[in-house]
């Protein structure tokens, strides 16, 4: 059964917290012209092994980008089909689960689990003022109560932030396909007198679960 309020939202970040507690997820504050949002990224699995199968790729090219740059801001839903801005992990050749890889959610020392990565990556966009995020995920809310982590009324947001396809049993009642969950980061070309200091990036995060199969 596809996920209810499938899409993918474009908004500019100005906060984030790590994940913890019994089932933690990252948490990234974004913002369009007139709404905020939360975006909850799972970085424990809360069945099975504790650990997530993730893949970072800081130069991350794709045909799908184009359509990522006509998005407005804003949530923009999306049906779960080809031909659109949904993802689909398997299906769009995305990646292959090999590339991705196991790591802990919080251990000490730094830049050593899930929470610092993203911690990296999320903050350098916070930090330029130009970057822009896109969640791919479901939507949550509106909630007429503060949201319980940025405080902002009211609660809404992007949850299922990972693959949500060939799932444990417990969770398969909202598989399907082109319906995957993924954070992109987008940061602009800069140009210094009349040259490129740096160019245009992408920088996506996946996410999927161990006990997830990979099967179209």
């Amino acid at each position: 059964m596809p996920l209810q309020r499938y899409g993918v939202l474009k908004a500019r970040p100005i906060a984030s917290r790590q994940g913890r507690g019994r089932t933690p997820h990252y948490h990234v504050h974004a913002v369009d012209h007139g709404e905020d949002y939360r975006v909850s990224i799972s970085v424990r699995s809360s069945a099975g092994p504790s650990q997530l199968l993730y893949l970072i790729d800081d130069r991350f090219e794709h045909p799908l980008l184009e359509r990522l740059r006509a998005l407005p801001l804003g949530f923009c839903g999306q049906p779960p089909s080809s031909g659109g801005a949904a993802l689909d992990y398997v299906r769009a050749n995305l990646l292959s689960r090999e590339r991705m890889s196991e790591l802990p959610w919080d251990v000490p020392g730094p830049d050593d689990d899930f929470n610092e990565l993203l911690d990296l990556w999320v903050g350098r966009a916070l930090r330029d003022e130009d970057a822009l995020i896109y969640a791919f995920g479901e939507r949550f809310g509106p909630i007429h109560e503060p949201d319980p982590h940025f405080g902002f009324r009211p609660a809404t947001g992007i949850y299922r932030v990972h693959m949500n396809q060939g799932s444990d049993p417990a969770y398969s009642e909202r598989d399907g396909p082109w319906q995957d969950g993924a954070l992109l980061l987008w940061f602009p070309e800069i140009v210094e007198d009349g040259h490129v200091k740096l160019r245009e990036r992408w920088v996506a995060v996946f996410v999927a679960f161990s006990s997830q199969r990979w099967a179209a």
